[in-house]
C-alpha cells in the first residue's frame, strides 16, 4: 500500500473527504431539517447568511424543540422555545415557525452570536 512518510495513503484520503464535509451542512432528524430552507431564507433576507449561523440557528432549534413547532416546556414554547416575556400582544407567535425562525434571525442580525449565547446558552454549545 502507497504510504505518505508512516501513514498509508488510504488514511490520508479518508480524512481529506471527512474533513471536506466538516463545513458543510449538518444533518439532523427531518424534523428539524424541514426547517433549514426558513433558516437560511431569513438569514440571507436580513443579509446576515452564513454557513455557521445557519447550522447554529439549527443546533439550538434541536436541542430546544427537536424541530416541533408546538413543542412546550412551562412557560417556553416553539421552535426555540421563547419565554412568555418575549411575547407582546394578545396573539402568541411562538407557535407560528416562520415568525419564531423570523424573530431568532432577527435577534442575530440585529446583536451577534453573543445574543443567541445570552438568550439560549445551555443549549448554544
Amino acid at each position: 500500500m502507497p504510504r505518505i512518510g508512516h501513514i498509508p495513503i488510504l488514511f490520508v484520503l479518508a480524512a481529506i473527504m471527512l474533513l471536506g464535509t466538516a463545513s458543510q451542512a449538518l444533518a439532523y432528524p427531518t424534523s428539524v431539517e424541514r426547517w433549514r430552507p426558513v433558516v437560511r431564507k431569513e438569514l440571507k433576507a436580513r443579509g446576515c447568511y452564513s454557513r455557521w449561523a445557519e447550522n447554529k440557528a439549527m443546533h439550538i432549534m434541536y436541542r430546544e424543540s427537536r424541530g416541533r413547532p408546538k413543542a412546550r416546556n412551562g412557560q417556553y414554547a416553539g421552535l426555540y422555545q421563547f419565554g412568555r416575556g418575549w411575547v407582546r400582544s394578545s396573539r402568541d407567535w411562538r407557535y407560528s415557525p416562520q415568525t419564531a425562525i423570523r424573530r431568532f434571525v432577527k435577534g442575530y442580525d440585529l446583536h451577534g452570536a453573543r445574543w443567541w449565547r445570552q438568550h439560549w446558552a445551555s443549549t448554544y454549545y
